[in-house]
């Protein structure tokens, strides 16, 4: 996942547990799909517009490799403000 986020122009803080994408806010690969869970990705930023355009970027990253992904973006008052999928469905 490193290599093919790197290819695709971001830059990266790799941890022991995690991978930070730099650019937007805590956006955090929390768990890679092992023994500890799920993978879940994590982000927040001070302006949605800003955390939608950088989501659907890696999006179409890793669409273009064929990696399932949902992401879903909020707004105040927990109102959707982007969703960006690959095989996988608003409704799952």
């Amino acid at each position: 996942m490193a290599d093919l986020l790197r290819a695709v122009g971001f830059e990266l803080t790799i941890g022991r547990y995690s991978t930070r994408l730099a650019g937007i806010d805590h956006f955090v690969f929390r768990e890679y799909g092992s023994d500890i869970g799920q993978p879940c990705i994590t982000a927040d930023h001070d302006r949605v517009d800003l955390l939608a355009k950088f989501a659907k970027r890696l999006s179409d990253a890793l669409t273009a490799h064929g990696i399932r992904h949902r992401f879903e973006i909020y707004g105040s008052g927990c109102q959707l403000f982007a969703h960006n999928h690959h095989l996988w469905s608003q409704r799952d």
